[in-house]
């Protein structure tokens, strides 16, 4: 069982307008609604793997009560701690005759107070009894105390619980003091809290041993087209999907990418076969609209073909 928290949960609509572009006037040829918020993304893909998931987040209002109902149709085991305001909306805009990825615009999401963390922290503490690992991802609405959301972190570790963390800049640079046992970054954040401009494996290797240093027993760093590399305490991987002729829209493949590491290491593969799942997921999600929202056979095809290896810092110089 994984649980993947989500403090700031959502609904996202994805649009598919042809031929968009700033400042006209258009039409939206097809709707995608889905429950939303990372974490939300990251249990869907999860289930998509075919393991068991439970999810908790913050939700608000009529939107909320929207939200629950989409997730309850998915099938997403969801446990929601209710607070004053309303839960955000996220749109995605993608053009399939276009050049470039989605445009992604999201709301901030209802302020939240101390007592709403306290309470989120009840329920996951709750949960987690009953969990082998929990996951962090997204943002953090607004009002949320970074102190708390570090202390639940490290009540989890202490507890035995393996914790993994993909969120923004600030709030991944808290987490870290909570020591987790993994995170999940890409190449602008790691190059933003690092200072080290990640561009290639090298600088991604040394980015992820700062962070590394900083409090987080493993680091999986994302290159976008160059593939991830991963390091732990001992060991330095690297790993990339094959290239794709077709695209659709990048929105929820971070996402994607995290549930396919989760699920390997719940499954307890080996640190290749979770890189390659984590690959394939992630490049799966590229080829539909919605995060998170892929067909199991494209992830398959793609796991087949895609590569990891293990380096020593000097074959990354």
């Amino acid at each position: 069982m994984i649980l993947c928290v989500s403090p700031n949960t959502g609904i996202e609509r994805t649009w598919k307008i042809p031929k968009f572009e700033k400042g006209g006037v258009f039409r939206v040829a097809e709707e995608t609604i889905l429950p939303s918020g990372k974490g939300i993304n990251v249990a869907r893909a999860v289930q998509i793997l075919g393991e068991s998931v439970k999810a908790t987040g913050f939700t608000a209002g009529i939107q909320g009560r929207y939200f629950c109902k989409l997730a309850e149709d998915e099938g997403i085991a969801g446990s929601w701690v209710w607070v004053t305001g309303e839960t955000r909306t996220a749109i995605a805009i993608y053009d399939p005759e276009g050049q470039t990825d989605a445009t992604l615009l999201s709301a901030a999401g209802p302020k939240v107070s101390e007592w709403d963390w306290h309470r989120l922290h009840t329920r996951i503490r709750t949960l987690s009894r009953i969990t082998d690992l929990v996951s962090f991802s997204g943002s953090l609405p607004p009002g949320s105390s970074l102190a708390m959301f570090t202390n639940i972190i490290a009540e989890l570790e202490a507890g035995g619980k393996n914790v993994w963390v993909d969120c923004d800049e600030s709030t991944l640079e808290a987490a870290l003091r909570a020591r987790p046992t993994g995170v999940k970054i890409n190449a602008t954040e790691a190059s933003n809290l690092t200072g080290i401009l990640v561009d290639n494996h090298a600088k991604a290797l040394q980015a992820a041993e700062i962070l590394r240093r900083q409090g987080a027993e493993q680091v999986v760093l994302t290159l976008g087209s160059q593939g991830v590399i991963m390091k732990t305490e001992t060991e330095c991987w690297r790993a990339a999907p094959p290239e794709s002729q077709h695209f659709v829209s990048s929105v929820g493949s971070g996402d994607s990418f995290l549930a396919g590491l989760l699920v390997g290491l719940v499954r307890k593969w080996p640190i290749s076969a979770c890189l390659r799942s984590a690959c394939a997921a992630g490049a799966a999600n590229t080829l539909t609209p919605g995060g998170a929202r892929f067909d199991y056979e494209a992830y398959q095809a793609i796991m087949e073909q895609t590569t990891a290896q293990q380096s020593t810092s000097q074959d990354l110089f």
